[in-house]
């Protein structure tokens, strides 16, 4: 464990993600909007006997507002304290898995001379010095089933609708073993009705049976629901200040309205779809 004493091993998440994962945007570590802070910080959070209270995080929000960077920050961050165990990112396909939030967490250790010197990183995998290992996985129920993580990632789940993806959701399912020990964080903006099986009914689960959670954020959309024991942010409105009414006039004029919905505004959409409005 000396290797270590070289980062900023603070416990507390944001602090830890502050200091330690860094972005090229600014060549410096990551600074989280007020909200973000105030999610991750529930999301996190453990009671007395250091129990998560949570079991699914589902971090739900607009297009281009971080929530892959978010994700790794987090499976970076759960990583780096926790020995002898592993974090899985899983995807769509290799590809995508290996591009997102994988890409983001191999980043930010390159980008930072000490995670660097101390990691070893491989095609689709990453090893710590506390032994702990991350690596990006496509959906493939029967070769990724049962593996005890500490934490699995799902990436862009509005996308997971075939039999291997449910499989696959439900063969990852968190150890008896490791209650309160491990989570699952599903970071995604909405899909369309009846097309997004897995999403469809995490969003049922957390926003419709959930209640609102009051973290000092003035509008914020995040709910508990305490049965499964699960977190939902399920964010509709532009909260970072790259966010601007310029972009979005853009973003409009190229997009249909579903989609513009969907993924600027994180609204459920239909399939059946025109690019131009008949009026």
């Amino acid at each position: 464990m000396d290797a270590l004493l070289a980062t900023n091993l603070s416990s507390d998440p944001i602090e830890w993600i502050e200091n330690n994962f860094w972005i090229p945007e600014t060549n410096a570590p990551l600074q989280l909007e007020s909200y973000q802070r105030a999610v991750i910080d529930e999301a996190l959070h453990t009671d007395e006997n250091g129990l998560f209270r949570y079991s699914t995080v589902v971090y739900s929000d607009l297009k281009k507002s971080a929530k892959s960077t978010i994700a790794a920050a987090v499976c970076l961050y759960l990583a780096w304290h926790n020995s002898w165990e592993s974090v899985r990112i899983v995807a769509n396909d290799l590809k995508q898995a290996d591009s997102r939030t994988f890409y983001y967490m191999e980043r930010a250790i390159r980008l930072n001379r000490d995670l660097m010197r101390q990691c070893e990183l491989e095609k689709y995998h990453i090893k710590l010095p506390n032994h702990t290992t991350a690596t990006a996985i496509p959906v493939d129920p029967k070769g990724e089933a049962g593996g005890g993580d500490l934490i699995t990632c799902f990436t862009e789940l509005w996308a997971a609708k075939n039999e291997a993806a449910k499989r696959l959701w439900s063969e990852t399912t968190l150890s008896p073993l490791k209650f309160g020990k491990s989570l699952r964080w599903v970071e995604s903006y909405a899909g369309f009705e009846g097309e997004s099986p897995i999403l469809e009914k995490l969003y049922e689960t957390g926003v419709i049976h959930g209640e609102l959670v009051d973290v000092g954020i003035p509008g914020l959309e995040l709910y508990r629901n305490e049965a499964a024991r699960m977190l939902t942010l399920w964010n509709t409105v532009p909260r970072c200040p790259w966010q601007t009414p310029a972009y979005y006039r853009q973003e409009a004029a190229v997009l249909t309205e579903n989609e513009f919905q969907r993924m600027h505004r994180n609204q459920w959409a239909t399939s059946e779809d025109i690019f131009v409005p008949l009026d």
